[in-house]
């Protein structure tokens, strides 16, 4: 979507700074044929005119002067239905005054596709743009590995200490078992003779 609207922009910027062969201002070739949300947007005057002209009606477009480039996605990226049908409407000399055969400004768009100072596309040119979708990609996905390898272990950890507290051992509970008895046992004895000591102190040692 990034691309298409920069892309787009770029494309239409160039078109509408020329004039066509009739000597008509240039108009945008790039628009959307739905709307991205409920509401549907008005053809633009190129449109209008070329339906006045023909005495038909163009396919439902997304306005093209709109400047809101957002609209556009991939999914509605589409040629403005006025200029499909009448080709003649695409800009193609800077200046109305010079001759019929003038193409500078397809040349213009020509090198859109390579000259970086024209569009820049995360650092690509318009053509390099699939290898830096690509690569976009590749990176997202060696990070989406590494962190559902770690996530994973994080995981199994987890899993394993889990068990290890909640599982029973009935030999090593026996064992426990054993020995806190012993321990008990011993405590009692000890409070028993610290007992025996304490009273002979008091009575047997008294003046």
């Amino acid at each position: 979507n990034e691309w298409i609207r920069t892309f787009s922009q770029k494309f239409n910027d160039i078109l509408t700074s020329g004039y066509s062969g009739n000597g008509d201002p240039g108009v945008k070739m790039f628009t959307g044929n739905k709307a991205t949300s409920s509401e549907q947007f008005l053809l633009d005057d190129a449109a209008k005119r070329y339906d006045k002209q023909e005495k038909k009606n163009s396919k439902v477009t997304v306005k093209v002067n709109d400047d809101s480039y957002y609209r556009l996605t991939a999914k509605n990226f589409d040629i403005l239905d006025a200029m499909e049908q009448d080709p003649s409407l695409m800009a193609n000399r800077k200046n109305a005054s010079d001759g019929v055969e003038q193409n500078d400004l397809l040349n213009d768009l020509k090198n859109l596709a390579t000259d970086k100072s024209k569009m820049s596309f995360r650092g690509c040119n318009a053509s390099e743009f699939l290898q830096c979708i690509l690569s976009d990609v590749a990176l997202n996905a060696s990070r989406a590995n590494t962190f559902y390898a770690s996530f994973k272990d994080i995981s199994n950890t987890i899993d394993n200490q889990r068990i290890s507290i909640s599982g029973v051992d009935e030999d090593e509970e026996a064992v426990n078992l054993v020995k806190y008895q012993n321990g008990y046992n011993l405590a009692s004895k000890m409070i028993q003779t610290l007992t025996e000591i304490y009273d002979r102190l008091i009575l047997e040692t008294g003046v």
